[in-house]
Formats: C-alpha cells, sequence, structure tokens
C-alpha cells in the first residue's frame, strides 16, 4: 500500500477517524493480528469463525498505526480508530480507491473452475519476460484476499496478476468492479460448487461476469473448447477474445498447441505459432494453462517466444500436481490443496497416460460443494478412476461408496473404502508397494496433506505393503 495518513484513509473508505492523530501514517494492512507489524492498518473482520474485535488489542500491541473497526475495542493503546460501518466493505473501497491511484499498473484476473493458481504463476512469469511482476500470494481470491492483495502489492511493479475465486453468482463480478482488470483470463468452467447454481450453464455465465464487468477494451483471454462457457460467449456483448485450445480440441482458437508431449516423469512440451515450449508441468491441463498464460502475456505486449522461455522454470505449486519421490521407488503426486470434477478427471487422464511403470494407485476423497449432483459425480469419477488402469483405488469420505460403485461397475476389483481421512492414516503405509505411483486428490476440508505427510513417514520408516 502506498503510506498514507490515517485520516485520509478514513476518508477513502467512507468511516470516521475516531480518535488518534489525523498525520498518523499506515504503510500495511492486515486482517490477522498475528500478522500485523509496525505501521500497518488492522480490519477487524468479522468472519465465519472469528470476530476480529476480539484481536483488535493484540494488533495494536503489535504497532499496528491504526485499527479499522464497527464498534470501539475493550483496548487499543496508542493506535488511531477508524469507525466503519461493515470492516469487509471498508477493506474493499480501500483497495478499489488503491487501485484508482494505481491507475497506470497492468492488472491480468484468473478466474475459472480449475487450474487458477498454476495459470497465475505461469502468467507471472511470461509478463516477467519484460516487466516487473507481482502475483497474488496463496489462495488470496475473495471478498478478503483480493483486497488484501491489491492493498499489498509491492510499489515498484509494472504488473500484478491476481485470482478471483467464487461459489455464488454475483461474486465474480464484485470482484472485478475491484480490481478493474486490463486483461481477464477464464481458464475454463466446469461442476466446482454445482450445488449453487441450476447446472454447468450457470456456472459459465457466473465466470462470465469477468468479461462483463472489465473496462471497455480489456481482451478476454478463454477457453476455446465446446461446451457450457462457449455456448454462453454467445450472449456476450462485443469485446475482444483471444482462444485457446489443443489441436483437435477446438477449429478457431486464436492460440492452438500442436505436437504436445506430456508425461508425468517428464512433464510437457508443445509448439504454439511455430515457437517450441517446454514445461516442468505435466498433463493437458497444464498445456492449456500454459496457453492461457502465454495469450495473456502476448496481450500485455510480451512475445511469445520470449514469454515461453520463462515459463520452462515454473514448478507446480504446492499441493497442486508436485511430484515426490519416496522410498522403494514410489512416486506420490501430491494433488492434495482442492478437487472438483474437472480436476480430478484431467490428473486421472495424465495419470493413464504416463509411461511409468508399476502399480496406479488413486487415494481420492470427497468433492464438495456438488449439492445434489454429489453421489452422481462421484460415481462418474469412480468410472474414471478404473479406466485410467488403477491397480487400486482408495476412497475416502461422505462419498466414498459411491466412487466405490461407480469404479466396481466400470470394472475396477481392488477398491478400498475409508470414511475418514484419520481412518486411513495408519493404513496408508500398508497399502502402498514399492514401484507405485499415487495420487492424493480431495478437497480442502479432508485435509488429505496429512495422508501426504503419513506416506512419506511410512516409507521412510520401511512400511509396505
Amino acid at each position: 500500500m502506498i503510506p498514507r495518513p490515517v485520516v485520509e484513509i478514513a476518508g477513502a473508505m467512507g468511516g470516521v477517524l475516531a480518535s488518534g492523530d489525523p498525520g498518523t501514517i499506515a504503510r500495511g494492512v492486515a486482517i490477522d493480528s498475528r500478522e500485523v507489524r509496525p505501521g500497518d492498518l488492522f480490519f477487524a473482520i468479522r468472519g465465519p469463525r472469528h470476530d476480529g474485535h476480539d484481536f483488535a488489542a493484540e494488533a495494536a500491541a503489535r504497532g499496528a498505526a491504526a485499527l479499522v473497526v464497527e464498534r470501539p475495542p475493550a483496548a487499543h493503546g496508542s493506535a488511531a480508530l477508524i469507525r466503519v460501518a461493515d470492516t469487509t466493505a471498508a477493506l474493499g473501497a480501500l483497495a478499489a480507491d488503491e487501485r484508482r491511484r494505481r491507475a497506470g499498473l497492468l492488472v491480468v484476473a484468473i478466474t475459472g473452475s480449475a487450474g487458477k493458481t498454476t495459470t497465475r504463476e505461469l502468467t507471472g512469469a511470461a509478463l516477467g519476460a519484460r516487466l516487473r511482476v507481482a502475483t497474488a500470494r496463496g489462495n488470496l481470491n475473495n471478498q478478503w484476499g483480493l483486497p488484501l492483495t491489491l492493498l499489498t502489492l509491492p510499489e515498484k511493479i509494472d504488473a500484478a496478476v491476481v485470482e478471483l475465486g467464487m461459489n455464488h453468482p454475483g461474486e465474480i463480478a464484485s470482484l472485478t468492479r475491484l480490481a478493474r482488470p486490463d486483461i481477464g483470463v477464464i481458464t475454463n468452467a466446469g461442476r466446482a460448487h454445482i450445488g449453487f447454481f441450476a447446472d454447468e450453464r450457470e456456472v459459465a455465465r457466473a465466470k462470465l461476469e469477468l468479461f462483463r464487468e472489465m473496462p471497455a477494451g480489456a481482451p478476454g483471454v478463454v477457453d476455446g473448447r465446446p461446451g457450457p462457457l462457449a455456448e454462453a460467449l454467445a450472449d456476450l456483448s462485443p469485446r475482444r477474445l483471444v482462444r485457446f485450445a489443443i489441436a483437435g480440441e477446438a477449429q478457431d482458437a486464436d492460440l492452438l498447441a500442436h505436437d504436445v508431449n506430456t508425461d508425468l516423469t517428464t512433464g510437457s512440451a508443445f509448439t504454439v505459432d511455430g515457437v517450441r515450449v517446454t514445461l516442468r508441468l505435466w498433463g493437458r491441463h497444464a498445456v492449456r494453462n500454459a496457453l492461457a498464460a502465454l495469450a495473456a502475456a502476448r496481450e500485455a505486449g510480451v512475445p511469445l517466444e520470449e514469454a515461453s522461455h520463462r515459463l520452462a522454470a515454473v514448478e507446480p505449486p504446492p499441493g497442486r500436481g508436485r511430484l515426490i519421490p519416496l522410498a522403494g521407488d514410489v512416486l506420490l503426486i501430491d494433488d492434495t490443496y482442492n478437487a472438483n470434477p474437472e480436476a480430478v478427471l484431467a490428473v486421472l487422464e495424465a495419470l493413464r497416460s504416463s509411461s511409468r511403470a508399476g502399480r496406479r494407485v488413486a487415494v481420492l476423497g470427497d468433492m464438495r460443494e456438488l449439492g445434489r449432483r454429489a453421489p452422481e459425480l462421484h460415481r462418474s469419477i469412480g468410472r474414471a478412476a478404473a479406466a485410467a488402469g488403477l491397480g487400486l483405488l482408495v476412497a475416502v469420505g461422505e462419498h466414498s461408496g459411491d466412487l466405490a460403485d461407480g469404479a466396481r461397475a466400470g470394472g475396477l476389483a481392488e477398491v478400498r473404502c475409508y470414511p475418514t481421512t484419520e481412518s486411513l492414516l495408519p493404513e496408508i503405509g500398508r497399502l502402498i508397494a514399492d514401484g507405485d505411483t499415487v495420487l492424493l486428490k480431495a478437497s480442502r476440508a479432508l485435509r488429505f496433506e496429512r495422508l501426504r505427510d503419513a506416506l512419506a513417514e511410512a516409507r521412510a520408516a520401511g512400511v509396505r505393503r
């Protein structure tokens, strides 16, 4: 955040400086009292689990320049107090004001049902061929995360790459108005969060809120494959679109990948507009993510060849397809961060086409927020798991039975079911044999990273099937 006097900040948020020196300068922003640094603004956010007002005194003790509150805290030391009606709305208002003050900053906003974070990292790398770039940290893509991203960007940068997440209609529109992106990217539109929507077409329309709300003249980069997203684009007001796809998936894409080679052990390579691109990432989904990044970079004025060189060094973000070698020649695919139907299908396809010898094992957990379609979609994933040539499926969670039913219907005989992640933890080591390739994937709530750690410890201790 550009350093500013607290009285000016209060005005930008529609708040009132209730106490403190108007000339006090705030230099940063925090919503977690444990992360407050001297000179920060602390926003007392009322969240689903905690009320930031309960931690306002701690923030003041850590040196906060000012506390942004809806009601006076029990103690605030020497920190100034800014009273607002709604701290979440105030955080957004300040971020919007910061974005207006940095109008010359190029902002690329990325949304989609799957691949947002990886595409964000690829886009940041591609832009970095010519520009000073900052990318959003972690999973900061909602009503609190996006404002924090905008307010904590370094001053001396040319471009920022941000994520927009959603699970309800209208969320992308609100976040887009806040970010005011110069380039928008939609990686895909699938069935993530479909429990909050009538069908896939509604999900696609929600993703397209990005293009509807972007400033006039801002180009949109979009998955060019046929489907609900392509159909919904027909109803979009005129806007320049750049479509990407792999050859054979679409006829009229602007950026088309040819001669695609991808494997777990070697990464990926493809040719686009005469340029050969290599990636450490694997799977056709990674190729599409790279195409989206290259398209965004080209729209920002970065030549395709220069951008492509930067992609070669990008590693998978933690929990998003990272390969971890374990004792006994076991290869662990750490895709534990989250799961939805399209993301699981993509990684199962990569597993199916892998050239690596040995048994293939998938440990799959519940995919959340699928609503009434959850049983059906879990059964379809079970069938896809059988088609991936697995030697063993381990199904975990409330819908483990649905996953197992689909797998058995698809012809997979070796299926184990566990009701919870906790129930599998002591047994995971004994299910895995030397030479196995093991996929771990489930929704965030199942905390599958515990299985990753338990398996690594078991292999190191000599526990075997």
